[in-house]
């Protein structure tokens, strides 16, 4: 973490996290097929810092991955840690 007026210092976990999201986002809209198997990921919480002015140390990312069936699961769940 580091103060907000010299992010240099530091790694930015806050925009980390809504890239992690963003590339969350696309294993479901463009790498699935969806109507042969429903797929959600979900983030539901972001939790990062304390301040408003400083870039905090880390951020927890808390959320859901539902599927039908255990195959796409662990593809899904495969695709996520890649």
């Amino acid at each position: 973490g580091t103060h907000g007026a010299q992010p240099w210092n530091g790694v930015d976990v806050v925009s980390l996290s809504a890239a992690i999201i963003q590339g969350l986002n696309t294993i479901v809209a463009r790498q699935v097929d969806l109507t042969a198997s429903p797929t959600v990921i979900t983030i539901g919480q972001v939790l990062a810092g304390t301040r408003h002015n400083v870039i905090p140390e880390d951020a927890v990312l808390n959320g859901t991955v539902r599927t039908y069936g255990a195959e796409r699961r662990a593809d899904v769940l495969a695709r996520i840690k890649r």
